[in-house]
């Protein structure tokens, strides 16, 4: 029961069984120290209890305790770390507050040292000591540690004690501190006594290198174990701290191969702490071409406050997803200015964590691509929230290929038209837009002083486009145009292909009104052109893609290559330069049995292992993607391609078939 936890840490109480009726009539406070310290699960869907002298679990009573089911008339205080509290509901924080206790900031460190030491050239070689030394410069954080390392390098310096090496790690620190404490570091030894120890520490040291050969061999076999990220990063700061860099090594070299492998959950952690600790701050994190999957990237989140840029699109991120990346857009340490995370399917959960962390005062996100996320209208709240927030900083924001249509247009519009809002580049092409422009319209007017660029394309606007484009504002670049159906979602840019005899291998027999293509292996006898590929098994299509196209197709039989192909592709011989997605005038994904495979010039990443008989391709010409699509039962994303597209080039969707009997088909029209 509670009054038997209590009596646990107050025995006394115990012979004062009255003093449970006291505990209940009075507001008693309760201190958690260390909650993060406990290792059980807190299961708030526990059963409900009341009594305090009922006997349960220990988790049992810590959740109702917390809930205030249990003494609610009782304060609880809980010091945590922040990771830990993070975990609890937020019921717990409604009726009471958060303190964070952060330590110093980097600059109330230097102004630390520049009181502990009088000679200023010292003192700025003291703090580039320790700013070199990250994992020191991060503990000074605690005052007690900053003192520590004063009274350490006031003493190597000012008693001139040049023979011992200033520490570089907290091992070294320590015992550096314990030496000036006890007073041994002065003491000398000299005749018999010498003669002694000079024969015995070389088999000292000896056994010290093999203890330390025989840790390190120990913690690498344990990266091969499911470790917690925070005993990962111990194992490693443990090697650092025996000036054993291996494991970091093997990390550089991993990067510099660029292997096509996915990164163990203890390679992204390892890499995670390279970017933490490092001083230098990096441009742009690509979670694709870092081959960190959807699980590593909650291992390595930390480390994305070290980028200026995340580029997240595509990548198959979700709610949970997104709640583990706004821990750290909001954190104070973030250096992230530009945000991608187009081509997922977010949802309001993840867009409303996401509208809160963008209007933290500690944000400093500007460019945000949310395009291709299928948000509604409703979901407009969340951004209007944001562009009418006291601490707006956006000054880019793609909404593109979302149907907010006209009511989440208008939603947009109220936050558009907020003195608080400073965006300079609104991008909504593609959205179903009609009548909800003129709402738009009217709210920039109210606040038109930094909106210059508006992208309107690839809307059903009508007359409206032309009138808006006469009647706008002079200081705002207005796009629209780009052709565009009815239909919502990538359907609107569907168009009807058919394949170009002109093209075709002699081994690839058209039919069906050229809609369908068979591998066979009999030859035709075919006129010879330019045009037609005479050793590779492919063919073209008539039709080029132009701004944005989406054509699907239904795939029959292994070992099938769908994808996009620059018009001046190499069309004779078989080397790299005419065989689709070998190049870098092509774009492929291979589609067999329980295989997909997606290749361009030297890149080939494995997809997934299903089956996919049904195929959809995007392409953006303007933004430079591909996007292949499994279209069953519902649109997935499988895999996107950043393309550098030849400008004085057209593009057509290509097709290569390797084994006999297999064929593909295009569609004439939407499923």
């Amino acid at each position: 029961s509670l009054f038997d936890l209590i009596c646990v840490f107050y025995p006394e109480f115990r012979e004062a069984r009255q003093i449970s009726e006291w505990i209940c009539n009075r507001k008693v406070l309760y201190i958690l120290d260390g909650l993060d310290e406990y290792k059980k699960v807190l299961d708030f869907k526990n059963r409900l209890l009341s009594d305090v002298t009922e006997e349960t679990s220990v988790d049992v009573l810590l959740v109702n305790l917390l809930r205030g089911r249990l003494l609610p008339s009782a304060h609880v205080w809980i010091t945590s770390r922040p990771v830990a509290a993070g975990q609890l509901p937020s019921e717990v924080f409604r009726k009471g507050c958060i303190t964070h206790i952060r330590g110093f900031t980097d600059e109330q460190k230097q102004e630390y040292f520049k009181r502990q030491f009088e000679n200023t050239k010292l003192t700025k070689e003291v703090i580039c000591h320790l700013k070199s030394q990250k994992s020191l410069w991060i503990l000074c954080h605690i005052p007690l540690f900053c003192w520590i390392s004063s009274v350490v390098l006031k003493d190597i310096t000012e008693n001139q004690n040049k023979d011992r090496n200033t520490p570089s790690n907290l091992t070294e620190m320590y015992i550096h501190y314990l030496l000036i404490q006890t007073g041994l570091s002065h003491k000398k030894y000299q005749g018999v006594e010498l003669k002694i120890l000079e024969g015995f520490l070389p088999s000292v040291w000896r056994s010290s290198s093999d203890d330390h050969r025989k840790v390190a061999t120990y913690i690498k076999s344990l990266r091969r174990k499911d470790l917690s990220s925070e005993r990962c990063i111990g194992l490693v700061r443990c090697l650092v701290e025996l000036k054993n860099r291996s494991l970091l090594q093997e990390m550089h070299e991993l990067e510099r191969s660029q292997s096509k492998e996915p990164l163990t959950p203890f390679q992204s952690t390892l890499l995670a702490f390279q970017f933490v600790m490092s001083d230098t701050k990096h441009d742009e994190f690509d979670l694709r071409k870092y081959n960190i999957s959807l699980d590593g990237f909650q291992r390595f989140s930390p480390a994305i406050t070290c980028f200026r840029k995340a580029l997240l699109k595509g990548s198959g991120f979700t709610e949970q997803h997104c709640e583990i990346l706004t821990r750290y857009l909001s954190s104070p340490h973030s250096h992230l200015t530009h945000l991608d995370l187009s081509h997922n399917a977010l949802g309001l959960s993840a867009l409303e964590q996401l509208s809160t962390a963008l209007r933290d005062p500690n944000s400093q996100t500007e460019i945000l691509n949310l395009s291709h996320n299928n948000f509604q209208s409703q979901d407009m709240e969340q951004i209007r929230d944001v562009l009418s927030g006291e601490n707006m900083n956006l000054r880019v924001l793609d909404l593109s290929d979302n149907p907010l249509q006209d009511p989440g247009v208008e939603i947009l519009s109220d936050g558009l038209q907020s003195p608080n809002c400073h965006l300079e580049v609104l991008k909504l092409s593609g959205c179903q837009i009609k009548g909800g422009v003129y709402q738009l319209m009217s709210s920039l007017k109210v606040n038109s002083s930094y909106l210059r660029e508006l992208d309107l394309r690839y809307n059903d606007l009508g007359n409206i486009g032309q009138e808006i484009l006469q009647h706008g504002l002079p200081s705002l670049s207005i796009s629209t145009g780009g052709e565009c159906g009815h239909q919502p979602g990538l359907d609107k840019y569907f168009v009807a292909l058919t394949f170009d005899p002109q093209t075709a291998n002699e081994h690839l027999y058209l039919s069906e009104n050229n809609t369908k293509v068979t591998r066979q292996k009999e030859k035709q006898q075919l006129p010879a052109n330019g045009k037609r590929f005479d050793m590779c098994n492919q063919v073209l299509s008539c039709q080029p893609l132009i701004g944005r196209r989406f054509f699907t197709v239904d795939v029959i039989g292994p070992d099938v290559y769908v994808g996009v192909a620059c018009k001046r592709m190499e069309r004779k011989g078989a080397s790299n330069a005419v065989c689709l997605g070998q190049n870098k005038m092509s774009w492929s994904l291979r589609l067999s049995d329980n295989l997909c495979v997606a290749h361009h010039y030297n890149e080939t990443v494995s997809v997934q292992s299903e089956s996919v008989r049904k195929l959809g391709v995007f392409v953006d010409r303007d933004a430079g993607s591909v996007c292949f699509y499994m279209l069953s039962p519902q649109y997935k994303l499988l895999y996107m391609f950043d393309a550098d597209f030849p400008q004085d080039q057209e593009l057509y969707a290509a097709f290569r078939i390797q084994e006999p009997n297999s064929s593909a088909v295009l569609m004439q029209e939407t499923q």
